[in-house]
């Protein structure tokens, strides 16, 4: 129930440029350019054009360590100027449950129906929204992250 270049990895994605995207999965629960599931590690992607599901991300849809660990889950240095809407809409990722966003930049814009957006990840599991550029909870870190100023819808 993914639409993605990858709908699911666990491995390393690095120097992927995804290039005029349009990804209109309305009935999709995970939508993004680059993967749908995603705990592995993410380096140097880029990623711009348009992103429609109900768990959208610029980048990826869910970012998630794997068994219960966040070792060497990881997105950085990426960038997403991704147009994302959802109801849980992120600018990198639309749910995170687990690892550590680094150095990315969100230029796009979101859009959600239920005000769950957010400029680098949209929801954090169990429950809540990252709108700050640096934040830590549990086993979840975002570090020197930049969001633009963007379209909220």
């Amino acid at each position: 129930d993914c639409a993605a270049l990858f709908a699911y990895s666990t491995g390393e994605l690095k120097n992927i440029n995804m290039i005029d995207v349009n990804i209109n999965a309305a009935d999709s629960n995970f939508a993004a350019p680059i993967c749908g599931y995603f705990g592995g590690v993410m380096k140097n992607c880029y990623a711009n054009g348009k992103v429609k599901g109900i768990v959208s991300g610029g980048l990826v849809s869910t970012f998630y360590g794997i068994n219960g660990t966040s070792a060497n889950i990881i997105i950085s240095n990426c960038r997403s100027d991704v147009s994302v809407n959802g109801d849980c809409a992120g600018g990198v990722t639309g749910f995170f449950a687990d690892g550590q966003i680094e150095n990315c930049i969100f230029t796009g814009s979101l859009y959600s129906p239920d005000d769950c957006t957010g400029g680098i990840v949209a929801c954090v599991s169990p429950h809540g929204m990252i709108t700050s550029y640096d934040y830590l909870l549990n086993n979840v870190k975002i570090i020197n992250c930049v969001k633009s100023i963007l379209a909220i819808q």
